[in-house]
């Protein structure tokens, strides 16, 4: 025999100091085994899991009292006269929902305190201690009416009992009936703790008055209790006009409690008038939300358990954590469970909170995506309606021991983030609570954790009204809009929906799952090993956190002779378009103009292992820096150069830099000569090559900060070594490969050359935190780490000149005398002067990450063909739609707009033919390679219906280009173009045709070709020298554009699809020409008028151009049915 559930409950209660014996039909709640025989009846919910469904219905009754059992010999007919009893006819128990306030509350049903001695006091019920409890609601249509709970759990009553006692009772025969109640109208005082019934109320409805509720449930019980009696053959006319009476006081009761309803909810009783508010009518709204939220929460029905099972509970697996930044050195994800802003307890009394092991930054999955796949599971949990699960993402720097418990390391530790996800949702099919199984992608918010935003407050927001001291500072902003657009940074303006520059955000994976069918999950390496030269995964690391420190505390002593070795061992993850490369050291002070002295020459050069590999070359250079003195703000410069794939000429591939000393017992850089107390900057590190070098005035202050400004070249880093002189044994002499009494067999063994440590970098030997990468980056380096590399032997033939074909190499001499001679620097030659690396083809299209483009301005808008006669262009405001084709959706036959983006803010200042746009750049993410991808650029005219309201026409059409995106080999071409203009409005035909080309230009082309020859108006035609400005870039080159927003300096190649145009150069010279300060001149731009600014065209009315723009921006979108933006 196995026990299944138990209860406990209370036989006595004490209602103000008299004891009572809980009499009456009662429901209680089972739980689960084993029984704690200690546990008292309202104790039982905190300490005990509750069997969902299982209810034990009991009787109370004192022998003396000698009431009757329920009639029946079949236990099915006792189940169901027993149901019929408390709940009315084929009635059965309700579902409660159980929250942390009633799961501990065994629900009483409807105790018989006394007997009633008529049918129409059986119709009610009434309570002998102030407390009673509905057995079902009055809208399931059975039940009894009750008063509202009070007292205690156990002690509830005042319910009719309608068995054969009562019927005898009716009737005069049988078992003599009880005294009366003294709460039912009886006479005598009412009992203590009772509620007196109201002077107005009759015997028959004086527990529905106290209550309010229940009348038709009273009238059926009535009705019950006159068929029966009827039965028993009584007195049939006496009872029927007992039931009338009773059913007519409850008809009158139950309007008056309608009335009692509408005092509650609506307060005290106001007399019909005229509607009156004060204020701006926001508390009323707030106050109609809560009642709205409260009548909501009132509503809700009552819950079915039967998809949760508390004993098994819910399981958790932590995935990943997809990171915006790289943050600590070691992750780990702590889970807890909360409820109403405090931790879950399980049935134990323990709280229930997890946390999964730490795992190291670019060790555990991939670079910015940290892996886990550990679970959990969290049995014993009981069902608490809202409760959240909450992660919480902690980090640290200190390596930790795997043997070691996680919660050693609190001191070392902080919080980064945390998010959270529901433990429970509702089932589709039925609505009752389920748990919300499944992989859940979250948002990871910034600390501090606020519990009160697990369980947030729906609130109005109320527009605040602006100020004319804030709307007359919108110029102001529209300036600093300006000027961000012009130092490049137009891509930090996100403009009312516009999607600018959106960084990755920090995202973390989760699963929920049931214990008994967990996830598939993989093993993943969480910690580097202590040997990871055994280890072919870790050794293909692209990048690993490694913070080694301060350097070594020691004074540099100014002596005779002093000196420290520079060594550049690798370089990592170089572009796609490299070769052979070389690298170049010099050191410069703070002024810039005479280099350290050093033996030999002051520029030092290695070109790669010719053995190595391209992308991520060997160079080993090794050079002894030895003076009398050094100045400590010494820089340490170093330059990497190529024979670029394609051109095959010498391109520079990028800077790095580190300071040489440190002041003593820091990490800075000493910044004045005369610093007397510094140290050398002894250590390996891992250095970013910046794409240019800064440039350096007269007067300027030359150190590592100088590159703070300059960009990044993605994932491409150096190894560099620093490292004191060697001294002899005794310590009196420094050494050096220069010492002719050393012969070079003996330069490791004496510390003269230290060569690098095999497989260094991946047993964490370089300090990597002056290369730490962006959230771009990351994604650039795990495509990085899967790139197949060649052979610098292998390459040797892709670049090759004509002349050099016929080249033979013999051996690996032939091979090296050609590699110096190709990378040497041509006589002359500045060293900052050779032509940086195209960065085009730097790495191959990412789908994921996507490209971005901004739409600049427009120039010579008043030009064309059709403007001679009457058409648009430079007459009012314009704007330019840009979407992609294929598919081209906005223009089919049934326009799409969801995915056409339009220019929104404008230069005021600029002029009307030549406007500027402020928008910077849009993402394009996650659009697939399309070697026929053009991103189309129609150019617009605001056209007004009615001039006084701004209201809008479809915008008229000025002219359009198109810009490919992709090309043939993968890449993005990003650069910044001048396109011309070509008349009218978009062709959809030629966007079809440009499918089947890999260069729309060409077919362009043949049409304007033909279109010369042919006078149909629907032929191809130039706007006469009308263009627009447009950037493409790759999203993997993160913030590197083609330096900031420029018109000087772009890609003019495709003008000269104008027949007047016949090189770039004198494309550069023609009227595309752009001069913003030419422009603005009387006469300029060959026009015999003051050109007029943008900021002219506002009406007068208007207080601001914040203001019109914003007025702009909303017609625009309704004229145009792009309504994707937040207006």
């Amino acid at each position: 025999m196995q026990s299944v559930g138990w209860t406990v409950f209370n036989l006595f209660t004490d209602r103000n100091g008299v004891l009572q014996f809980n009499r009456g039909n009662w429901q209680f709640q089972l739980y689960r085994s084993p029984m704690n025989t200690k546990t008292a009846a309202t104790e039982l919910a905190d300490k005990h899991r509750p069997l969902n469904g299982m209810l034990l219905f009991a009787r109370l009754v004192p022998a003396a009292e000698g009431q009757q059992i329920v009639p029946g010999g079949n236990i099915d007919e006792v189940l169901h006269e027993y149901s019929e009893l408390v709940y009315g006819p084929a009635a059965l128990p309700p579902q409660r929902s159980r929250s942390s306030h009633d799961v501990a509350t065994p629900i009483s049903i409807i105790p018989p305190s006394r007997v009633p001695t008529t049918a129409a006091a059986a119709a009610t019920a009434t309570t002998t201690t102030g407390t009673a409890m509905a057995a079902q609601p009055a809208s399931t249509g059975a039940g009894a009416s009750s008063t509202a709970a009070a007292g205690t759990p156990q002690a509830t009553s005042a319910a009719a009992n309608t068995s054969s006692t009562s019927t005898a009772a009716a009737t005069g025969t049988g078992t003599p009936p009880r005294a009366p109640s003294r709460t039912d109208g009886g006479s005598g005082a009412p009992s203590r703790g009772a509620s007196p019934a109201p002077p107005s109320t009759t015997s028959a409805g004086a527990a529905d008055a106290t209550a309010g509720r229940g009348s038709a449930a009273a009238s059926r019980a009535a009705s019950r209790q006159s068929q029966h009696s009827a039965a028993s053959g009584g007195a049939a006319g006496a009872e029927d006009d007992a039931l009338q009476r009773a059913e007519a006081e409850l008809r009158a009761l139950e309007a008056e409690n309608d009335q009692l309803d509408g005092k509650h909810d609506g307060g005290a009783e106001t007399p019909q008038g005229p509607e009156t508010s004060t204020g701006d009518g926001g508390d009323d709204e707030e106050e109609e939300e809560e009642k709205e939220t409260a009548a909501t929460e009132a509503s809700d029905e009552p819950e079915s358990l039967d998809l949760i099972d508390e004993e098994t509970g819910v399981g958790v697996m932590v995935e990943s954590f997809d990171r915006d930044d790289i943050g600590g050195d070691y992750v780990r994800i702590r889970a807890t469970l909360y409820h109403d802003e405090k931790v879950v307890r399980n049935m134990d009394d323990e709280e229930m909170t997890w946390s999964s092991p730490y795992a190291q930054t670019g060790v555990s999955g991939t670079l910015g995506l940290t892996e886990w796949f550990k679970s959990n599971e969290f049995e014993q949990l009981p069902y608490l309606k809202g409760t959240k699960m909450v992660f919480e993402v902690v980090q640290m720097r200190q390596r930790p021991d795997p043997l070691k418990a996680v919660e050693a390391y609190a001191p070392f530790e902080e919080v980064a983030g945390w998010c959270a996800v529901d433990v429970y949702k509702r089932d589709e099919s039925t609505g009752n609570p389920t748990y919300n199984m499944g992989q859940h992608v979250l948002s990871v918010k910034s600390t501090p954790l606020s519990l009160a935003q697990l369980s947030p407050q729906k609130k109005k927001k109320k527009k605040k009204k602006k100020s004319k001291k804030n709307r007359k500072n919108d110029d102001d902003d529209d300036d600093e809009e300006v000027k961000r657009a012009e130092d490049g940074d137009a891509s930090l303006l996100d403009l009312s929906g516009g999607a600018g520059r959106s960084d990755l955000g920090s995202l973390l994976t989760v699963v929920l799952f049931d214990p008994d069918d967990p996830p598939r999950t993989k093993d993943v390496l969480l910690l580097l090993p202590d040997d990871a030269q055994d280890d072919a995964a870790v050794s293909k690391l692209p990048w690993l956190s490694v913070d080694l420190g301060k350097p070594k505390d020691v004074l540099f002593e100014q002596l005779d002779v002093n000196g420290f070795n520079v060594y550049v061992d690798s370089a990592r993850f170089l572009p796609d378009n490299v070769s052979i490369t070389g690298v170049f050291l010099w050191a410069a002070t703070s002024e810039y103009d005479r280099a350290v002295e050093v033996e030999g020459e002051h520029k030092a050069f290695e070109y790669c292992d010719l053995n190595g590999f391209v992308y991520n070359p060997y160079y080993e250079l090794w050079e002894e820096f030895r003076a009398p003195a050094f100045d400590p703000t010494t820089t340490l410069v170093i330059r990497i150069d190529t024979i670029e794939q394609g051109s095959k000429e010498l391109k520079t591939v990028g800077f790095a830099c580190i300071n040489a000393f440190v002041e003593k017992g820091t990490t800075r850089q000493p910044s004045d000569p005369l610093t007397q107390e510094f140290s050398l900057n002894s250590g390996a590190f891992q250095l970013p090559l910046y794409i240019r070098h800064p440039k350096v005035g007269a007067n300027d202050h030359f150190s590592v900060e100088s590159f703070d400004d300059m960009p990044r070249l993605p994932c491409a880093t150096v190894l560099v070594r620093i490292t004191p002189a060697p001294t002899s044994a005794d310590g009196l002499r420094i050494l050096s490969r220069q010492d002719e009494d050393i012969h070079p067999d003996d330069f490791e063994k004496l510390g003269i050359r230290q060569p690098p440590v095999e497989n260094g970098y991946a047993k964490g030997l370089y300090d990597t935190t002056r290369a730490i990468p962006s959230s771009v980056e990351q994604r650039l380096y795990n495509r990085r780490g899967q790139r197949e590399d060649i052979r610098v032997r292998d390459v040797v033939p892709l670049v090759l000149t004509e002349a050099e074909d016929a080249y033979e190499f013999k051996d690996d001499d032939a091979y090296e005398d050609w590699m110096y001679d190709r990378l040497q620097v041509p006589p002359g030659t500045r060293f900052t002067a050779i032509p940086p690396i195209d960065l085009m083809r730097f790495a191959k299209y990412d789908p994921a990450t996507g490209f971005q483009v901004s739409i600049d301005g427009a120039h010579n808008l008043d030009q064309g063909a059709k403007k001679k006669k009457g058409g648009v262009g430079g007459d009012d405001v314009s704007l330019a739609l840009y979407s992609l084709s294929p598919p081209a959706s906005y223009y089919q036959e049934f326009p799409l707009t969801e995915e056409v983006e339009f220019t929104n803010k404008w230069n005021w200042d600029s002029l009307i033919k030549s406007p500027e746009w402020l928008n910077g750049f849009h993402a394009f993410r996650s659009v697939p390679y399309n070697s026929s991808l053009v991103v189309v650029v129609d150019v617009r005219e605001v056209v007004y219906r009615d001039q006084a309201s701004m209201s809008m026409a479809p915008p008229a059409s000025v002219g359009w280009t198109v810009l490919p995106v992709f090309t043939d080999d993968g890449y993005v071409r990003s650069g910044s173009y001048q396109l011309p203009l070509f008349e009218g409005a978009v062709r959809r035909d030629l966007l079809t045709k440009m499918q089947n080309y890999k260069d729309p230009f060409t077919l362009l082309q043949q049409e304007l070709q033909a279109a010369a020859t042919s006078s149909k108006p629907l032929e191809l035609r130039l706007k006469e020298f009308a263009s627009v400005f447009v950037r493409l870039v790759d999203d993997q080159r993160g913030a590197i554009i083609e330096g900031p927003r420029s018109f000087k300096k772009m890609n003019v190649d495709l003008l000269t699809l104008h027949p007047k145009i016949t090189s770039v150069a004198n494309a550069r010279s023609s009227k595309y020409k752009y001069d913003a300060e030419e422009a603005n001149k009387k006469g300029g731009f060959f026009s015999r008028k003051a050109p007029r600014a943008l900021k002219s065209l506002m009406p007068p009315d208007f207080e601001s151009t914040s203001q019109f723009r914003k007025k702009l921006f909303k017609e625009i979108a309704k004229a145009t049915d792009i309504e994707h933006y937040n207006v």
